[in-house]
């Protein structure tokens, strides 16, 4: 049996590793999907909550509204409907920017959208006095529905959080006034304003500010009200650059999803870390209270302007932003569901994990039949300080596999460079869903090692091996 340790050799000498330097390897079956029997989301929470997102795919792009691709497609904002339909509102800017407005489109499953006529905020709200992109809409307790938009025109005097009202869902008027100003905001160019309700009856609603070009300071800010209208701002700084217990990552386009008693999880987009760019991802995190927020997690998407709707059913979807003017802007959509807590065994290194079969407790070794459904997962404690690469890697017929990404895809080693799972994250406390799924027609010893590699540290760590024996 080789040794991993010649894998990580290639590793710690080659400093300029890519994808492209990986043959396409062959991906395992894909994960059978779990019945959800009760909705944790809504009935439980924790603060080192963590979340799983699989990716379902395009809701709303250029093909289905019928115009010119590379047309801006984003700032989505969705609502269930009394009758089970979804409906989605966002902002569409035609690509050489003679044109935009807000639009709507419905569906029966929250996935596949049509169209629907006429727009929705005002005719071509571009380059109005109250022109603005992102949205988020609330239902009021009368059944009318609330849109709140951060207007950021040119004109100073319209800058800031605005409302319109709707009876229907079709047809908005614009509430008179501010929700909120960037004066009594403390910043410039805010987003919009997104909603939960607090423990003692009143509200909480979450914006950033809207930064242009480099501009590293972006955070979340909130607000408390009880008539839905009139905003009075929380001292400090929830998320971001400036807050006393997230402050390292920076945070803007917050969604904040309702849990239990009070409690708050926010989804956030994350541009720079420590004041540099770093990957561009949707991170999130959970606070028991609604204002402090203490561990942050990414939720492995590169994609902006989070927003989540509960189906009727329980299922919980998370619509994201994704593209450019070359390949196209979409909104897509996948299903969020909470992480359930496992006990895993100790892999060495401040890191632990395990395999189960078949809905099994998860140990470091495990016979698997043909027909038996495995779930692998690793993490890294809490106890390892500060940010790194992670790789993943399984050794199976003298070969080494790297799981690059998800959902379950890997990457054969060619003998000379490798590549992480995840670059410059957080390391404590992140969870790795490495497969989960059947292993049809693999037969033999499967091992699966786990390794962080810290900035600034000379090499790698690396776990001791899972290992599958499969018949």
């Amino acid at each position: 049996m080789k040794c991993l340790c010649v894998v990580f050799l290639v590793l710690i000498s080659v400093l300029g590793w890519s994808e492209d330097s990986f043959a396409n390897g062959e991906a395992p079956a894909a994960a059978s999907s779990t019945t959800t029997t009760s909705d944790a989301i809504a009935n439980t929470c924790s603060d080192t909550d963590q979340f799983t997102f699989t990716d379902i795919g395009v809701a709303m792009d250029a093909t289905i509204m019928g115009v010119e691709v590379g047309s801006s497609i984003a700032d989505s904002t969705a609502v269930v409907l009394p009758d089970g339909r979804v409906r989605m509102y966002f902002q569409y800017l035609s690509k050489d920017r003679s044109q935009g407005a807000h639009y709507s489109a419905i569906s029966s499953d929250g996935v596949h959208f049509t169209l629907e006529a006429g727009t929705r905020l005002g005719d071509t709200e571009w380059k109005t006095e109250w022109w603005g992109p992102h949205i988020k809409a609330k239902w009021l307790s009368d059944g009318r529905l609330r849109i709140y938009k951060g207007a950021t025109p040119g004109t100073d005097a319209n800058i800031g959080i605005i409302s319109y009202i709707s009876s229907d869902g079709l047809t908005f008027t614009k509430e008179d006034g501010f929700r909120i100003t960037p004066s009594a905001a403390g910043l410039t160019r805010l987003s919009h304003l997104t909603i939960v309700s607090t423990s003692d009856g009143k509200y909480r609603g979450y914006f950033s500010n809207m930064p242009q070009g480099t501009d590293p300071n972006r955070l979340v800010k909130s607000a408390t009200s009880s008539d839905l209208l009139t905003w009075t701002m929380d001292s400090g700084v929830r998320v971001g650059t400036g807050s006393t217990t997230l402050p390292d990552d920076s945070a803007e386009q917050p969604h904040a999803l309702q849990r239990p008693d009070g409690c708050v999880t926010l989804f956030f987009y994350r541009s720079h870390h420590k004041g540099q760019f770093a990957p561009a991802l949707t991170y999130y995190s959970t606070s028991k209270d609604g204002v402090t927020f203490t561990n942050a997690y990414s939720l492995d998407i590169n994609g902006n302007g989070p927003d989540i709707v509960r189906l009727n059913d329980g299922t919980y979807l998370l619509y994201y932003d994704v593209g450019n003017e070359t390949q196209g802007f979409s909104i897509r959509v996948g299903k969020l569901e909470l992480t359930p807590s496992v006990s895993l065994p100790d892999i060495c290194c401040n890191m632990v994990g395990g395999v189960s079969v078949n809905g099994s407790s998860y140990s470091r070794e495990v016979n698997v039949g043909q027909v038996n459904t495995v779930d692998i997962k690793a993490a890294i404690n809490s106890s390892v300080i500060g940010t790194g690469d992670i790789y993943v890697v399984a050794y199976w017929q003298d070969s080494y596999f790297f799981k690059i990404g998800n959902p379950d895809q890997w990457w054969s080693y060619d003998g000379t460079k490798v590549i992480p799972y995840k670059k410059n994250v957080t390391l404590a406390d992140y969870t790795i869903n490495i497969y989960s799924g059947l292993l049809t027609g693999l037969k033999g010893d499967l091992r699966v090692y786990v390794a962080y590699w810290e900035q600034r540290k000379a090499n790698p760590v690396i776990s001791d091996p899972l290992v599958i024996y499969m018949k």
